[in-house]
């Protein structure tokens, strides 16, 4: 049969065979079911594309026009895909390599664990008591658990109310029961202590100073401390917690970073879904092993952990690694748009506390009060870990003034305690 058109056959064959050979690529690409009916209706319609240019126009003058202009607008979404696919595999030609995290993190014994399981219900209660709390974390260390995702059921830490136990202590040492007082103390230096020994989450390590540093606070300011421990368990309890706080730093790290790895993982499972939802999870829009480098690197980097960056030579370099995610991770672009837009979303990393930090200081006179208290006499002045000078020492008569040489932004000591003798 003479075809009356031969412009618009030499359009209509190369778009139709375009099509089929696009639709063909996809299903292979997508590792797809080709019973799937979708793919069918659209090697249906490339077939009828490619046939219309012989027999369209048999169906009427207006029918056969109307299916010549479907089958072109739908041809073009075809090889219009087709053409953006190819621009984006360019640009994002080669895939990263496979990203190891190279996490070497044991979770904590089963025993503390379970802890975790049972604090979560104790503290999730509609009116937990804080006197329950406090006796189970007193006794009890709690460590998060294997499975453990942003699906997982947190305990309520706030529940402590450290605030409240102190004020309470506060009202015990007024009406002379010194001895509920110091049991209570003692108690929650104990929960501090647990706290800290745990393999938690940030907001488990952020409770845990801060309840030691309003035990500090508490015990340096005011009258309280006479009538206040000043034994042997006090001041093991106070140099533990000085020597875990880095390590409860980086465990928290971990467990966060393990936690959002295992929400990221369930991107990479584009094999498993229908073409149309998994084109944007799969390459070249979602280079998922470049996506979980820079989430890995940024994590541990705004943690101030740069010896578990895997950028090179980030520590003697930390602006180039800050340029090189800017340029990545900045949302849309052709380069890893999936992953770019994803990285774009503002995660709040707190940031490592500069160390030695203030906190450090404030433990370091805690000792040496309790430490003169016990002995009777203030001894030598302790020395400041941000300076490595001696605290400035002021003697008043009836109380000691000590502080710290560093000022914050209006000239007052960043450490100040006054201390009745």
């Amino acid at each position: 049969m003479e075809f009356e058109n031969p412009y618009l056959l030499a359009l209509l064959l190369p778009v139709a065979a375009v099509s089929i050979i696009v639709l063909t690529a996809l299903a292979l690409y997508s590792r797809a079911d080709l019973s799937v009916s979708g793919f069918w209706r659209s090697l249906v319609l490339a077939v009828a594309l490619f046939l219309y240019p012989w027999h369209g126009f048999r169906l009427g003058e207006w029918t056969g026009r109307a299916g010549g202009i479907f089958l072109m607008l739908w041809a073009g979404v075809v090889v219009s895909f087709a053409i953006v696919f190819a621009v984006y595999a360019v640009a994002n030609y080669p895939k990263e390599g496979t990203f190891d995290a190279q996490i070497e993190f044991s979770f904590g014994p089963r025993s503390e664990q379970e802890a975790w399981e049972r604090f979560v219900v104790l503290s999730t209660d509609t009116e937990p008591d804080r006197d329950d709390i406090l006796e189970f974390l007193a006794q009890n260390v709690v460590s998060a658990p294997q499975d453990f995702s942003a699906f997982t059921k947190d305990p309520l830490f706030t529940s402590v109310r450290a605030s409240e136990e102190l004020k309470e202590i506060g009202q015990l040492t007024e009406t002379g029961s010194h001895s509920r007082a110091n049991e209570k103390y003692l108690r929650l230096w104990k929960v501090a202590d647990n706290l800290i020994s745990g393999k938690g989450e940030l907001l488990q390590h952020l409770v845990a100073r801060g309840i030691v540093e309003q035990l500090i606070d508490f015990y340096l300011d005011g009258d309280a401390r006479a009538s206040l421990p000043a034994g042997k368990l006090i001041l093991e309890l106070a140099s533990e917690f000085q020597r875990k706080v880095d390590d409860s730093w980086e465990n928290a790290a971990l467990v966060e970073y393990i936690q959002s790895r295992r929400s990221l993982d369930t991107l990479d499972d584009c094999s498993i879904l229908p073409l149309d939802e998994k084109l944007p999870l799969c390459w070249p829009f979602l280079d998922f092993n470049k996506t979980m480098r820079i989430d890995h690197d940024t994590h541990f980097f705004s943690w101030g952990l740069l010896s578990r960056v895997q950028y090179p030579d980030v520590e003697s370099d930390p602006e180039a690694f800050v340029k090189y995610v800017g340029r990545n991770a900045g949302g849309g672009g052709l380069v890893n748009p999936t992953g770019s837009a994803f990285l774009a979303v503002p995660f709040t990393y707190p940031g490592r506390p500069d160390r030695p930090s203030v906190f450090d200081g404030q433990l370091v006179i805690f000792i040496w009060v309790v430490e003169s208290t016990a002995s009777g006499i203030f001894g030598d002045v302790p020395i400041d870990p941000r300076t490595g000078e001696p605290f400035i020492l002021n003697d008043k008569g009836q109380s000691i003034e000590i502080m710290s040489a560093d000022t914050n932004k209006d000239g007052e000591p960043l450490i100040r305690y006054e201390i009745t003798k």
